[in-house]
């Protein structure tokens, strides 16, 4: 995780870590897209080809955990994981457009800024 401070306010990122699962995976010199899923394709369990190795798929998902500081990732990872124990060709063809979305936007992350009105408040119930 990288932290950039400046008098504007802090931005956190993985953009190292972005750049190590693209190269990982042979996606360093992909072609970015501008979204990480595609609306109109429902990812079902019943249509498709199962995948005879789905280990890509697994460790591709495993290593998909930059979602702290992605939220825009977050929701298509957490689709993604779900299908974990029925893998077919187009859940994988749709963990690949994540790894060509985040070719396209590396270094995006949490900012939060300096001249925020923002005051978080942390509760708990352990009940």
């Amino acid at each position: 995780m990288e932290v950039a401070c400046s008098n504007s306010g802090i931005h956190i990122y993985q953009r190292k870590y972005v750049m190590y699962l693209l190269k990982d995976f042979g996606y360093l010199d992909c072609k970015p897209l501008s979204t990480p899923l595609i609306i109109v394709k429902k990812l079902s369990k019943e249509s498709g080809t199962i995948l005879t190795d789905n280990t890509t798929y697994r460790q591709l998902i495993r290593r998909l955990y930059l979602t702290n500081t992605r939220p825009d990732i977050s929701y298509v990872v957490g689709c993604l994981s779900q299908l974990l124990d029925c893998a077919i060709t187009s859940h994988l063809h749709a963990a690949f457009r994540v790894l060509r979305y985040l070719k396209g936007k590396p270094a995006t992350g949490l900012f939060f800024s300096s001249t925020s009105n923002l005051h978080p408040i942390g509760f708990a119930d352990n009940d």
